[in-house]
């Protein structure tokens, strides 16, 4: 019988260093870094090409329409950042499960930032279909800048979300000191 604690070769000791390394306030504490590293880029970069990139292409390629080709590309890879974003909020969410009413609160704001996510995905394919990307342009302006206001609406609920999830995971460390 090979032990996991004492003899052996040190690969059969590594179970036991992995599972008590894995709940040590070092790697709680790495776990919610890498959330909000990542919660952060995501809502840092939408926020920074909202107030900068966009205003920016306007100016520089004049037109709207223009622009609107480029932000197609870059909103397809700010939704998919999102996605590991809020995989990451999700298991620092699960780790800290016992303290219930952050749970709650915590939760609802995660889930908000996810429904709207999903809204923006089916969104993107609702305007992308209405752009004609061989000539770049918009075959119909009217409705397609009507679908635009309500994923611009959808966009600042989830902004909203993103900023409150940032807050809350940053703020809260009782499951570290409770740990430590």
């Amino acid at each position: 019988m090979v032990s996991l604690v004492g003899d052996g070769p040190p690969f059969f000791r590594l179970g036991p260093i992995l599972c008590t390394a894995m709940s040590s306030p070092f790697l709680s504490s790495l776990r919610r870094f890498i959330a909000l590293v990542l919660l952060g880029v995501w809502w840092g970069g939408f926020t920074f090409y909202a107030l900068a990139v966009v205003p920016s292409g306007h100016l520089v390629l004049g037109s709207k329409v223009r622009q609107g080709f480029i932000t197609e590309q870059v909103t397809g890879k700010l939704n998919g950042l999102g996605v590991t974003a809020l995989a990451a909020a999700a298991s620092e969410i699960i780790a800290r499960r016992r303290d219930r009413p952050w749970l709650r609160r915590t939760s609802a704001w995660w889930l908000g930032a996810v429904v709207t996510l999903g809204a923006l995905f089916w969104l993107h394919h609702v305007l992308a279909g209405q752009m004609d990307f061989a000539n770049r342009t918009l075959p119909d302006e009217e409705r397609f800048y009507a679908w635009h206001r309500v994923y611009l609406l959808v966009a600042t609920v989830q902004w909203l979300t993103g900023l409150a999830l940032l807050w809350i995971l940053s703020s809260h460390r009782g499951a570290d000191l409770k740990t430590a």
